[in-house]
This record gives C-alpha cells, sequence and structure tokens, in this order.
C-alpha cells in the first residue's frame, strides 16, 4: 500500500491580507507542490535552475582571472586579484549572513503558516543588506592599503590589488543587495528569477571583460580569427568594473521581480524597518554561512602569506587558478543545496520528516554525480584547463597543483549537502562546526605544518587531507540525525494508528 504524504494547509491567518492568505491560489499551489509532489522530480525541478545560477556565478572570478592572465604582466596581475581574496570573502560573509540565513527563514515560516512573519523577513533582509553592503564597501575602500598587504603582497602584485579591490567595493552595496533578496527568491518558491539575476549578470560580465581589461586581443575559433581593437585596456580595474557592472544588472532584474508583484511573499515597506527580533533568527540561521566565509578569509590570508613566501606571486597566482576551476567544479553541489532547501525547511517546518529524509537523501546522490563528473575531468584535463589562463609559469606549476587539491573531490558531495542539511533545519551548531572543521580548523594547521615538510607541495596536500577527515566525520554526524529523523517517523506512525484506533 502507498503511504500518503500529506499536511495540513490553513485557511486563513487572521491579518486579512491578500498577500499572506494561506488561501491565496499561489501560496496553495506552492505549498501542495512541496508536500506532495515527487521528491526527485521535485528536486530537479528546484535544483537545475539553481545549479545554473552558481555554476554561472562562479563564472564571475573564473572569466575575469582568465582574461588578467592574458595581461603583458598577467602572473603579478593574477597574483593580486588573489591577494583580494580575504577581503572579497569577508564581505561576502556579511551577504551570506543576510541572504542565506533569510532565505531559509523564510520558508521555515511558510512552512509553520507564519505568512506575516515571512513578510518582515524579506523586508528585513532588503532593509540590513543595504546597510552592510554600504558599510563593508565605504570600510574597505578606506583602509584597503593598509590591510592588502598584511596577505603578503609584492612590489609587482600590490599596485594591481589595491586598484582591483577599491573598484569593487564601490559596487559593494549593489552586490549585497542583489545577492541576498535573489536568494529569497528561491524561498518564496521562483527559483527560476534566482537564476536569470545570476545569469544575466554572468553573460554581462563575460561580454564586458575582454573590453574592460584588454587594450586588444584577437580571438581564435578554428580558422575565424577575430581581432578585437577597441578595448579600454583598464587591466584588473576594468575587471572589476565590468563585475560591478554586471552585479548592478543582476539589481535591476530584482528590482523588477519584487516592485512588480511577482513575488507571492510581498515586500512591505513597514517591514524594511530593521526589527532585532527577526534579524536574531536570520542571523542564527546564516551564521554557519557566515562563520564559513569569514573563516575561509583568514585561512586566505594565511594561504597568501605562505604561498608568497614559499613560492613568489606565480605560487599565488596558481593557486588562484586552483581556486577558480574549483569553485566552477564546487558551484553545481552548492546549486543542489540551495535547491533542496525550500523542500527540506519547509516539509521540516510542516514536520513532513519522511520528506525531509527523502530530499537529503536524493540531494546527496546528485551531488555525488556532479562531483565524481567532475573529479574525472580535472584529474585527465587539469593542463587543457590551466592553458586558458595562459600564462606559461602558472601553467607548469597550476596544472599538477589541481589534481592534487581535488583529489578527494568525488566524496565532497557528502559533506556538503550534510552541512547544509543542519542549516536548513535551524540547527545552525552543528552545521557551524562541520565547516569550521573544513574550513579552518583542520586545513588552517595543516596550512601550517605541511609546508615546513614537503615545502610548497605541502600547500597543496593540505586541502586532500582537510577533506578526507571532515568528510569521516560528517558521515558519522549524518547517521545519526538519520536514527533521529526514523525514531519521529515511527513516533508519528504510532500517534496515527493510535487516532485510527480511537476513532
Amino acid at each position: 500500500m502507498k503511504e500518503r504524504e500529506t499536511v495540513g494547509i490553513s485557511k486563513k491567518n487572521g491579518n486579512g491580507s491578500p498577500g499572506a492568505d494561506p488561501t491565496h491560489p499561489v501560496h496553495h499551489e506552492r505549498e501542495r507542490i512541496l508536500a506532495t509532489r515527487p521528491i526527485i522530480p521535485l528536486l530537479l525541478s528546484f535544483s537545475i535552475p539553481t545549479i545554473l545560477s552558481m555554476t554561472v556565478h562562479a563564472l564571475y572570478g573564473f572569466v575575469d582571472r582568465m582574461w588578467i592572465g592574458r595581461m603583458s604582466d598577467g602572473g603579478a596581475a593574477m597574483a593580486g586579484v588573489g591577494l583580494t581574496l580575504p577581503l572579497t570573502t569577508i564581505a561576502f560573509a556579511f551577504m551570506a549572513l543576510v541572504g542565506i540565513g533569510s532565505t531559509a527563514l523564510i520558508s521555515i515560516k511558510l512552512g509553520q503558516k507564519k505568512y506575516e512573519d515571512a513578510k518582515m523577513v524579506l523586508g528585513n533582509c532588503l532593509s540590513f543588506s543595504m546597510i552592510v553592503g554600504a558599510v563593508i564597501g565605504v570600510l574597505f575602500y578606506i583602509f584597503a592599503d593598509e590591510l592588502v598587504p598584511l596577505f603578503g603582497s609584492s612590489a609587482e602584485s600590490l599596485p594591481h590589488a589595491l586598484s582591483y579591490i577599491r573598484m569593487l567595493m564601490i559596487f559593494n552595496m549593489a552586490n549585497s543587495v542583489q545577492f541576498a533578496m535573489s536568494s529569497t527568491m528561491r524561498g518564496v518558491g521562483h527559483p527560476l528569477w534566482s537564476v536569470m539575476t545570476q545569469i544575466i549578470g554572468a553573460v554581462v560580465n563575460m561580454i564586458f571583460d575582454p573590453i574592460f581589461i584588454l587594450k586588444e586581443y584577437t580571438f581564435r575559433f578554428f580558422s575565424v580569427e577575430w581581432t578585437m581593437d577597441f578595448g579600454l585596456g583598464l587591466g584588473v580595474k576594468g575587471g572589476a568594473i565590468a563585475t560591478g557592472i554586471a552585479q548592478c544588472v543582476s539589481l535591476g532584474i530584482v528590482i523588477l521581480f519584487f516592485a512588480g508583484k511577482i513575488s507571492p511573499v510581498p515586500l512591505l515597506f513597514r517591514a524594511l524597518r530593521p526589527r532585532w527580533s527577526v534579524l536574531r533568527k536570520a542571523f542564527a540561521i546564516g551564521m554557519s554561512a557566515f562563520a564559513m566565509q569569514s573563516t575561509a578569509s583568514i585561512v586566505q590570508a594565511i594561504m597568501t602569506r605562505q604561498l608568497t613566501s614559499l613560492g613568489g606571486d606565480i605560487a599565488v597566482a596558481g593557486m588562484m587558478m586552483v581556486t577558480s576551476v574549483a569553485m566552477l567544479a564546487l558551484m553545481p553541489i552548492i546549486g543542489i543545496g540551495h535547491g533542496v532547501q525550500p523542500i527540506i525547511g519547509y516539509n521540516y517546518g510542516a514536520g513532513n520528516y519522511r520528506r525531509v529524509r527523502r530530499a537529503l537523501f536524493a540531494s546527496v546522490v546528485f551531488a555525488t554525480i556532479f562531483t565524481v563528473a567532475g573529479a574525472v575531468v580535472i584529474q585527465t584535463r587539469s593542463v587543457e584547463i590551466a592553458t586558458l589562463f595562459d600564462d606559461p609559469d602558472v601553467i607548469e606549476l597550476g596544472a599538477p597543483a589541481m589534481r592534487i587539491v581535488m583529489m578527494v573531490l568525488p566524496l565532497l558531495g557528502l559533506q556538503i549537502m550534510g552541512g547544509h542539511y543542519f542549516q536548513f533545519i535551524g540547527r545552525s551548531v552543528v552545521s557551524l562546526i562541520l565547516t569550521l572543521m573544513r574550513q579552518a580548523i583542520i586545513l588552517l594547521p595543516l596550512y601550517l605544518i605541511l609546508p615546513r615538510f614537503f615545502g610548497l607541495q605541502g600547500m597543496f596536500y593540505a586541502t586532500p587531507v582537510s577533506d578526507a577527515i571532515t568528510i569521516a566525520v560528517t558521515a558519522v554526524v549524518l547517521s545519526f540525525e538519520m536514527r533521529r529523523l526514523s525514531m519521529l517517523i515511527r513516533g508519528q506512525k504510532a500517534v496515527g494508528k493510535a487516532e485510527g484506533t480511537a476513532a
């Protein structure tokens, strides 16, 4: 006999607002889909758009560095961009704190039928992302001269780093708002709009990058050649400008979505006033993502200093190439996580633990398919991938480093989805610990210890060793969580039988 999985849908919320009425067709259809549609088709429908979105988002940095590598001093320029990673990562940490935390909280509130609370979260997400983006942008612009040299810069790479980070920070508020609010599009059940936001912005970035970075460049496609001779030749500053313009385009799509009343959760003026009771809950959920990015910033700072001392600018540039490729390989996994987030968040809030478990299992399987495919490509085509960055010294160092760093990639789907899962159900402390283990608790000591024995190679081996340990711990923690869910499911069955007998 096929088991039925249903969830009750409240008929009224008592506030009289049509946009928050659970009988509104948009709300009813969304909840019916999340509560009853088969898990695998539902996961695919939510994840495919977000996979595209996150993969395209990773192309921002990849394409920037690819074209920067084609500059006359591409090695020093790429190293300069790499030196800005600790600052751009900490800026993104605040975006993730607001955006990812708000998105997960909106999904949970909708699952609990607390529609008015969902509106408050959405409004606070907008107002606080503006504040945080502006403050971080101003501070990093002003203090760039003092901050960037802390990460191990050289005389050749420092000017590139300062030029790049200052221009990016001019656009930081726009980037903060577009990221946070495009994230909430997924939380309110419109992942396709979130994808459009990222894809259109990335396409703009890819078009403008060579124009702003280079003076001229000859494109070759089989026997066809075309020389671009109208470039602005602004170097790394041009790459930052192209990225900033793309972020503003994405922000325009966000404005269209909410101003056009497409969102089933309306953006209300009265909800814009920051409320600590709302922000506190969103921050608690988003703290794992914030901690991940913040600790990544610290690790990156130490990494760049170590690389500079061990191999100079070329070592930093080579690792930046590896990081760019790794981001492209992992972004589909992050996309699956974002796609499964509203499914797990809603059903956990609604008490549908069987669907929660099935959604987690399906997401791990699909994530593993992507990581295995990515590992095959990287291990067999590392030289061809490195050639995209053009600089011969960077290619020679970066191609073998890429294979080493991504050795454990096939198993990372389990670790990443496990960390995401605990964030989605509101158990941010567990998610935080799993995140910190991979990003700092294990990796950071390895960055300091392994180079003492293996030199520059030790920097590359630190990542797979850290990944392997964290994967094992995540597997153990998830096994206990699966037992807990099984107990909850058995308890629900027992209550159902008791109610049936009483009836």
